[in-house]
C-alpha cells in the first residue's frame, strides 16, 4: 500500500479498522493511498485481493483455515489464517514455503508503502525459525528482508501489549523470528509487523515477491510452527 493515513489494521474481536499507535502520528501528513491490497483469508472483506502463492512441494505444510492447536486456538480476526498446518505441529526436519507478490505500480507515485500484517509464532529456538526473503529479480534470487539493500525497510513489531518484539539471528543463520512470540515466557502472542520500504530510485520489476519459509532442522522440538493473519498493502 502507498503511504497514507488510512493505513489501519483490523481489530480481532471487532473486524473493524483501526490505525496503529506507532504510525498514527507519522501518517496523518500522508496523501491519500494510491492502492489498498489485503488478504485475511476470509475473503478479505471486499478490498482487492493481495495474492499469496503456497509452495506446493509435498513435505509443505502451510495451510489455510481455522486453527485448532493449544496455542493456535484462533485465527487474529474470525475465521481463517495461514498457519504450518491448522492441527498438527511442525515436524522437525521441514522447510515450509509461501510467497506474497506485491505488484508495484504505486511505486511510481509515491516515495514509500507498507506491507503490515499479524504474525504468532511457537518454535524451538535451537532448532527451527521463521524468516522473510524480498527477491526483485521474479524469483532468481533472495535476500534476508532485514538485509535488503535495494530497498531497505524500515520495520515496526509490537505483541498485543505494545510491548517491542525484535528479529532474531536463528540456528542457519538467517534473521527471523523463533522462541515464543511477544514478550510472555508462557504462550505466543500476536504481533503486529510492518514493514516500510522507502524507494531508492533502483528500477524495480512489475512484482516485488516476498517469501516467508518456516524451518524446522532434524533435532527441532515439535511445535506449533508459525501463523499469519490480516495482510495489508
Amino acid at each position: 500500500q502507498a503511504a497514507s493515513g488510512a493505513v489501519a489494521v483490523s481489530d480481532r474481536k471487532t473486524g473493524r479498522m483501526r490505525i496503529p499507535l506507532p504510525l498514527a502520528l507519522a501518517l496523518l501528513a500522508s496523501p491519500a493511498p494510491a492502492q489498498f491490497l489485503m488478504n485475511d483469508f476470509d475473503g478479505s472483506q471486499g478490498w482487492e485481493e493481495l495474492p499469496i502463492s503456497i509452495d506446493t512441494a509435498a513435505a509443505n505444510t502451510w495451510q489455510t483455515g481455522p486453527p485448532q492447536k493449544p496455542f493456535f486456538a484462533s485465527s487474529y480476526s474470525p475465521v481463517n489464517a495461514l498457519v504450518t498446518d491448522t492441527i498438527a505441529p511442525v515436524p522437525p526436519g521441514n522447510i515450509s514455503r509461501f510467497t506474497i507478490l506485491m505488484p508495484t505500480d504505486p511505486w511510481d507515485m509515491w516515495p514509500e508503502f507498507f506491507l503490515n500484517f499479524q504474525q504468532k509464532y511457537d518454535l524451538d529456538a535451537q532448532h527451527a525459525g521463521a524468516f522473510i526473503e524480498v527477491s526483485y529479480d521474479t524469483g532468481a534470487t533472495w535476500m534476508n528482508v532485514f538485509d535488503d539493500w535495494v530497498n531497505p525497510p524500515v520495520t515496526q513489531f509490537f505483541d498485543e501489549q505494545w510491548d517491542q518484539v525484535l528479529p532474531d539471528t536463528l540456528s542457519n543463520g538467517e534473521v527471523g523470528f523463533t522462541g515464543l512470540s511477544g514478550s510472555s515466557a508462557v504462550q505466543p502472542r500476536w504481533v503486529w509487523s510492518s514493514f516500510c520500504w522507502v524507494q531508492t530510485g533502483i528500477p524495480l520489476p512489475d512484482t516485488v515477491r516476498l517469501r516467508f519459509t518456516c524451518y524446522t532442522d532434524s533435532a527441532a522440538t515439535q511445535r506449533e510452527g508459525w501463523m499469519l493473519d490480516d495482510f495489508q498493502y
